[in-house]
């Protein structure tokens, strides 16, 4: 599995057992981002209050434990570590190639290549002219 940084937040972890129970019962959300979106002028930024990202596909986890629910716990990874990181587990030790198993990463190199054009159109459709 990919890792992931730490990157803000500091829990009561006297609290963070009944944290869990309520965000596994479903009724504290986690939430997902990338933090690229809020890299646009004037201000660019992370989100969070630090400067913008470079990685656009960063990917960015918030874990809401602790007694201020707008103070999360705040986790990144780049979606290239992930995929690194499912490559590596499905690659030949020896080729460092993917030689078994080929349907599982061609349909996610599939659906990634749909996402890319979905941002694609989203992109021309709010191009002016």
């Amino acid at each position: 599995m990919a890792s992931m940084t730490h990157v803000r937040g500091e829990p009561d972890l006297s609290n963070c057992e009944i944290d869990l129970v309520l965000i596994a019962e479903g009724f504290t959300p986690i939430e997902l981002d990338l933090p690229h979106m809020w890299a646009f002028p004037p201000d660019p930024s992370d989100g969070i209050g630090g400067p913008a990202v470079a990685d656009p596909a960063m990917l960015r986890l918030y874990l809401p434990v602790g007694e201020d629910e707008d103070d999360p716990w705040v986790f990144e990874t780049s979606l290239e570590a992930v995929i690194d990181d499912f490559i590596e587990s499905l690659a030949s030790p020896v080729s460092g190639k993917i030689e078994v198993d080929r349907h599982l990463p061609a349909g996610l190199a599939t659906r990634l290549r749909e996402l890319a054009d979905k941002i694609d159109a989203a992109c021309s459709a709010a191009a002016p002219g």
